[in-house]
């Protein structure tokens, strides 16, 4: 799956490490409103990219784009709560698996230019991300 991780600010942080136990319950619909605000910015970047700029038509089917989606927030052996948006371990028709189209399509390869979709999604995401994350933290723990 590919990957991309976003920092939390301090103060954001301090407000969780007070919370105690009933973070732990309300973790992960926080964690969710954040990656979908992420989640939907990924899939109109990708959908802008996909056959932009190529000599021939796109033959996409839009396998990459159903691709994308959310893992369930789990905790980590360190006790970190995590989710994962992104591409996942599928394959598209043929057995082309989505994350190498998306690798190559965010990097490129030799002769094709790269276009990248995931760090600029990230980019315009990270602030709306956090502000989502923020009011389902005030709304779930009426802070």
């Amino acid at each position: 799956m590919a990957r991309c991780e976003i920092k939390m600010p301090d103060e954001f942080l301090d407000k969780l490490s007070k919370l105690g136990d009933r973070f732990d319950q309300a973790a992960p619909k926080i964690l969710q409103s954040g990656g979908k605000v992420v989640l939907s910015q990924m899939k109109a970047n990708l959908e802008g990219r996909i056959g932009k700029d190529t000599k021939y038509p796109s033959r996409s089917k839009g396998d990459l784009v159903r691709s994308l989606g959310i893992t369930p927030a789990l905790q980590d052996r360190n006790g970190e709560w995590n989710i994962r948006v992104g591409v996942g371990d599928s394959k598209d028709r043929e057995g082309v698996p989505n994350a190498l189209k998306a690798q190559v399509l965010e990097y490129g390869k030799s002769g094709q230019k790269a276009k990248p979709w995931m760090k600029p999604a990230r980019r315009k995401a990270r602030k709306p991300a956090i502000h989502a994350m923020e009011e389902t933290l005030k709304r779930e723990l009426d802070i």
